[in-house]
């Protein structure tokens, strides 16, 4: 559990955001500080925070600093921490950017296979040799795909 000491509090287009600012204690005793930001609306003259939230965070803004959220952080790197009952993908929408360009590029090598093929069968291409520039690219950005997925499975895999 962390204690937020601080709340800045802002306005966008129909929302509330929340700046929440306090320390939290690790197992080992240390502690740590952190900076979560929150969203909300006002719904029925009743203050709603975003899903996935914890009901601590709403509660403790409607009452005031300072109040007790669950922090969750990585044991190995506790400066790496995020507000707890979030899972690893709510805080880290870039992973979906990550597979996003990765599956483009799988299935651009796909298409230029595809193409190839349907060229070498009609007779565009005598032989595979004349592919000599786009094979080689090919392999590299297959050799990319799957660093870029080994990457993005062991991110996954630290932060849930």
């Amino acid at each position: 559990m962390g204690t937020v000491e601080r709340v800045a509090a802002g306005t966008s287009q129909y929302r509330l955001k929340y700046e929440l600012f306090g320390t939290f204690t690790t197992a080992d005793g240390k502690s740590y500080p952190f900076r979560f930001r929150a969203n909300g609306g006002i719904f029925r003259h009743e203050l709603r925070m975003d899903a996935g939230t914890p009901p601590e965070v709403g509660k403790g803004i409607e009452a005031g600093v300072p109040f007790k959220i669950p922090v969750a952080y990585d044991p190995k790197w506790p400066a790496r921490n995020w507000l707890g009952g979030d899972t690893w993908d709510e805080t880290n929408r870039y992973w979906y950017v990550g597979f996003m360009f990765l599956l483009v590029q799988l299935l651009g090598v796909l298409f230029t296979l595809i193409v190839l093929k349907d060229g070498y069968d009609h007779g565009a291409l005598r032989s595979w040799w004349q592919c000599f520039a786009i094979v080689p690219l090919m392999f590299q950005a297959l050799i990319v795909f799957g660093l870029g997925m080994d990457y993005i499975q062991q991110g996954v895999m630290n932060l849930s």
